[in-house]
C-alpha cells in the first residue's frame, strides 16, 4: 500500500512539473509577444511623428520661399525637426534595450 501510494505522489510531481513547465513557457511567449508588439508600435508611431514634421518642414518653406539662412522660419524648424529625428532614433534605441 505504501508504494502504491508513493508511486501515485510520483505521477503528481510529476504532473504539477510538467504544469509549471507549461505556465513558464506560456509566460515566456506572451512576454516575447509583448515586446515585439512594442517595438513594432514604437517604430510605427517614430515613424508617423518623422513624416509629419517633415510634412510641416514643407509647409514653412513654401511659406517662406524668400528668405535665406538662419532668418528663414523654414531653416530653424528645419533644424529642429533634425534634432527631433535624432532624439527619436535613440529613443527607439534605449526603448528595444528597455524592452
Amino acid at each position: 500500500a505504501l508504494e502504491v501510494e508513493k508511486a501515485r505522489q510520483d505521477v503528481e510531481v510529476k504532473s504539477l512539473r510538467e504544469n509549471v513547465e507549461t505556465l513558464i513557457s506560456q509566460r515566456d511567449r506572451a512576454w516575447e509577444q509583448a515586446a515585439e508588439t512594442s517595438k513594432r508600435m514604437i517604430a510605427k508611431h517614430q515613424q508617423e511623428l518623422a513624416y509629419n514634421l517633415e510634412v510641416e518642414v514643407m509647409q514653412y518653406k513654401c511659406s517662406f520661399p524668400s528668405k535665406d539662412g538662419h532668418d528663414n522660419p523654414a531653416f530653424v524648424l528645419e533644424q529642429r525637426v533634425e534634432s527631433l529625428k535624432r532624439a527619436l532614433e535613440h529613443y527607439g534605441s534605449f526603448s528595444q534595450d528597455v524592452i
